[in-house]
């Protein structure tokens, strides 16, 4: 069991994930109101993700790090979720996806960072756009947020202050 990191707190998972088409098959035609987050793989957004657009779900897509930006950006303005899963600490292609979602897609939803997501990571995650975190315990969820209180600022642009430090003083 995961421990989710969103708005800087330890939090409840609100999406409801599924993977197969039998659990979609499962949903009922509808959203309801409200209406229910649904997030699926994006290997099976051909086949569910306009169907259950149109059922009035709230949709999120989890995608791995080698992903293609391309279909992504087509749906950066379809879902309210993109979770990236990293199969590994140290692939760095999560981060540069994330970052390029953020910049050049515009997605302006929740940019999630799932799989292997250790907690000397969440700075570097962070500063690429990602807002929220899946960590393996709560233990590990609490060094996270800690790991990130202190990073207030940074030298350089990053996704979350575009206007690098020397440029934001006063003067410059």
């Amino acid at each position: 069991m995961v421990t989710l990191i969103s708005n800087a707190q330890i939090q409840a998972e609100p999406w409801l994930w599924l993977d197969s088409p039998a659990a979609l098959a499962a949903l009922p035609a509808q959203a309801g109101t409200p209406p229910l987050r649904v997030a699926i793989p994006l290997a099976l957004w051909p086949e569910a993700g306009e169907r259950l657009h149109a059922a009035g779900y709230r949709l999120g897509v989890s995608v791995p790090v080698d992903a293609p930006l391309e279909p992504l950006a087509a749906l950066a303005a379809r879902v309210e979720l993109i979770a990236v899963v990293f199969p590994q600490c140290a692939d760095g292609r999560g981060l540069s996806l994330g970052r390029l979602l953020r910049e050049r897609c515009g997605f302006t939803g929740a940019l999630r960072a799932a799989g292997a997501v250790g907690t000397d990571t969440v700075a570097d995650l962070n500063a690429c756009g990602f807002d929220a975190f899946e960590l393996a315990s709560p233990e590990a969820a609490r060094q996270a947020l800690a790991r990130l209180a202190p990073f207030s600022e940074s030298y350089q642009a990053t996704v979350v202050r575009p206007v690098p430090l020397f440029r934001r003083r006063p003067g410059a």
